[in-house]
């Protein structure tokens, strides 16, 4: 039963995220973009399997997938076109408001707490990715501040902030064998969000 939800949820998460770079790239997807997608399914699976593991609650599964989802969209169209559209912010930051609504509907009782340490969150998450971005003379774009702001409204600043840095990790790496393979230079310029959503991913398995 576990196997089927979380095969379920990897579909529901690659799903929407390829119907939206399909959507936003106007043409056919290549065979490459295919077997990504299928990749990405797979560990999916095992991602939402673990969180089924750990008895993670259902909520927070939900804010993990949301998050997770919008990050998927927003890794294609950054490594097809070195951009995350703003409208996959506005459904990051949709999709919270919508739970926040359920939430209010079971029960309304501490929703203003909730949505305050989430704002406070948030504000951090910006804040501290900002300065990042300042340091080092834009090594982090705009869109990928945002989408990191919408990660910290949903899953937190620790849990974003680790994640940023296992992707950052995986991407130092990818760029020194770029260099040293010669299929690179310096000014060479990787996207950045397929590596958070790697980072991000390894967060939800471990």
């Amino acid at each position: 039963m576990k196997i089927c939800f979380a095969v379920c949820a990897a579909l529901a998460c690659v799903g929407p995220a390829l119907a939206f770079f399909y959507t936003y790239k106007k043409e056919k997807l290549t065979k490459k973009e295919l077997a990504v997608s299928a990749a990405l399914c797979a560990v999916l699976t095992f991602a939402v399997f673990r969180l089924e593991q750990k008895n993670a609650e259902p909520g927070e599964t939900v804010k993990i997938l949301w998050i997770l989802t919008i990050m998927t969209a927003a890794a294609y169209t950054d490594a097809e076109k070195r951009i995350v559209p703003n409208v996959l912010i506005f459904l990051g930051f949709a999709g919270r408001c919508l739970l926040y609504a359920a939430g209010f509907w079971v029960s309304p009782v501490g929703l203003g707490k909730l949505v305050l340490a989430d704002l406070t969150e948030l504000g951090i998450t910006m804040t501290v990715f900002l300065f990042l971005s300042f340091i080092s003379r834009g090594g982090l774009g705009a869109g990928d501040i945002k989408l990191l702001g919408v990660s910290g409204l949903h899953c937190g600043f620790s849990w974003t902030c680790s994640g940023f840095l296992y992707g950052t990790g995986i991407a130092a790496c990818t760029c020194a064998w770029l260099l040293i393979s010669g299929k690179a230079d310096r000014k060479y310029r990787i996207p950045m969000v397929p590596y958070i959503l790697a980072g991000c991913l390894i967060m939800t398995v471990l």
